[in-house]
């Protein structure tokens, strides 16, 4: 009776080790995987991370106020009977679309780097909890 204790025993140390060995190694992997992630903000404080969220927030406000009159703006071609007046009309109407195109440009960048900043910032807020991390990074396939 002893020796199916001690064998049954000695099976629960092998799987808990190859239990613990798992875990490790999954940590690590889990770990790899973080630090692999492009994060173009991870080296920023948090308190500059504030200060770029609320000056793109009114600057973004500003482009998009800027799209908006540029999108409702319509060049309407006039016709012209010389040849470089049509060629003025048809630079004065590519000017209007390219500003409208710019204001686009401008809106969509600062858009996405709104967006990413306020990626970087929940993960710090999922960062603030340790235990949370381990666990995840432990228990995450």
């Amino acid at each position: 009776m002893d020796r199916r204790r001690s064998g049954g025993v000695g099976l629960l140390a092998v799987l808990l080790l190859l239990l613990l060995a798992a875990g490790a190694w999954n940590f690590h992997r889990n770990l790899a995987a973080e630090r692999a992630v492009h994060r173009p903000f991870r080296s920023y404080d948090v308190a500059e991370l504030e200060a770029l969220t609320g000056v793109l927030q009114s600057s973004s406000q500003v482009q998009a106020d800027r799209y908006e009159t540029a999108a409702h703006r319509r060049a309407v071609p006039g016709t012209k009977g010389y040849f470089d007046e049509q060629i003025a009309e048809f630079e004065r109407v590519q000017r209007v679309g390219e500003a409208k195109r710019r204001a686009q440009r401008e809106l969509a960048g600062s858009r996405v780097t709104l967006r990413l900043l306020e990626e970087e910032r929940a993960h710090r807020v999922r960062e603030e909890k340790p235990v949370a991390v381990f666990l995840a990074r432990l228990l995450t396939f």
